[in-house]
């Protein structure tokens, strides 16, 4: 089964990449789904410890359950991914907020 530990950043605009990190995901983009709050993600990158993706247009603001598939199984995160409107309030790679994204 896989298991989702961490996010990065946990703030995002629609159209932000996203890390997931945790075990288990497996190797091939193809095979890996990933949803925010119900809508699909475009994924960028897999490998056993982290997945990249998109965030959807679409997705509602606010904090949003992200859930992910695999041929090893499925995973609801335990952290939501908060999606916003303006970049004010996203974090940038060092995580200090009100600085949007580099």
């Amino acid at each position: 089964m896989p298991s989702c530990v961490d996010l990065e950043p946990n703030v995002a605009l629609a159209g932000a990449a996203v890390n997931v990190y945790g075990t288990n995901f497996g190797r091939w983009t193809n095979m890996v789904t990933v949803t925010v709050g119900g809508v699909a993600a475009e994924v960028l990158a897999v490998n056993p410890n982290q997945i990249t993706f998109k965030v959807p247009a679409g997705v509602a603001l606010g904090p949003q359950p992200l859930e992910i598939a695999t041929p090893k199984g499925a995973v609801t995160c335990e952290r939501t991914l908060g999606i916003v409107a303006d970049t004010a309030f996203c974090p940038d790679g060092l995580n200090d907020p009100g600085k949007g994204f580099r």
